[in-house]
């Protein structure tokens, strides 16, 4: 006779969720900045709950954007530079697009703002 823990089956480990990410077009803003003309360039990608959310972003990109724009433009060269600056900057990026994009509808749910250009100049 083999001992029960051998006899049982394996227990079934879920397989994770397949992540859902939205792409958004590069953004380039000009800095706040003493001196000389700086500027931001920086694309990313979006972490989204579901396809229904993705797809209601698509709709409400040019609104987006333009909450992107407005962040993004009031910020100087130095707050962006360190790794940490750039942290906070992806927690207030996710916090302004969850948002709701119009009265009555719920936060959109993004979970992550990931960076994948990022050029300050």
């Amino acid at each position: 006779m083999k001992p029960a823990s051998e006899t049982a089956e394996p227990a079934k480990v879920a397989a994770p969720e397949k992540p859902i990410f939205l792409m958004l077009e590069p953004l380039t803003v000009n800095l706040q900045s003493e001196g000389r003309a700086r500027f931001l360039q920086i694309g990313m990608a979006l972490r989204v709950p579901d396809e229904k959310t993705k797809a209601q972003i698509v709709e409400y990109m040019p609104e987006l954007r333009s909450r992107l724009l407005m962040l993004l433009s009031n910020r100087t060269p130095d707050t962006l530079v360190t790794p940490e600056g750039k942290a906070k900057l992806a927690e207030e990026i996710r916090t302004t697009l969850n948002t709701p994009l119009a009265a009555g509808q719920p936060p959109l749910g993004i979970s992550n703002v990931s960076f994948n250009t990022f050029v300050v100049q």
